[in-house]
């Protein structure tokens, strides 16, 4: 990428930026705004074996782990298309006042970690808001798992008043 008429690092990485946020914004995705100085840059492009003005290259996206279609919407990634129809739909519910709000990707840890051993965690798709107080923590799947069919016993054990709701294909579209 070409940085011509810069003149220091910080000054590339600005202009890669402005770039990047002309791009974006066409796009209509609002981006929170970076605060690295210009030391923190040059240690970023160090380590990575980058040169000005490619620090902030996006990788390509991994294939999904079911071979579900990876969606991007309102500059978010989802893992399926059905997710990404759930969060239009919550949206929705949330410009209509039908919901109070939702939460992307909530993390739950199931059992704590210890000595070298990484606590298990668990991340559902929405935490939902409602308008009455209460809230509904939202899983969308294709199929259940055996993997995920553990996850759910783990989390009613660990969370016994808590529901997990899952939703598939057939209850969002109503078929």
């Amino acid at each position: 990428m070409k940085t011509s008429g810069a003149t220091t690092i910080a000054e590339a990485f600005v202009m890669v930026f402005r770039r990047r946020m002309r791009k974006v914004s066409e796009c209509g995705v609002l981006i929170v705004s970076m605060r690295w100085t210009e030391e923190q840059y040059t240690e970023y492009l160090r380590k990575n074996n980058k040169l000005p003005g490619q620090g902030l290259i996006l990788k390509p996206v991994k294939k999904s782990k079911y071979n579900a279609n990876r969606v991007r919407v309102d500059g978010i990634l989802f893992d399926s298309q059905l997710e990404a129809d759930y969060y239009s739909d919550l949206k929705l519910q949330l410009k209509m006042g039908t919901i109070r709000g939702f939460c992307r990707q909530p993390e739950f840890v199931l059992q704590e970690g210890f000595g070298d051993v990484r606590p298990i965690t668990y991340r559902p798709d929405f935490i939902v808001f409602h308008n009455d107080g209460s809230y509904e923590i939202v899983d969308t799947k294709g199929f259940e798992t055996q993997e995920f069919k553990r996850t759910k016993k783990l989390f009613a054990a660990k969370f016994p008043k808590l529901e997990l709701k899952v939703i598939k294909r057939g209850d969002l579209t109503g078929g």
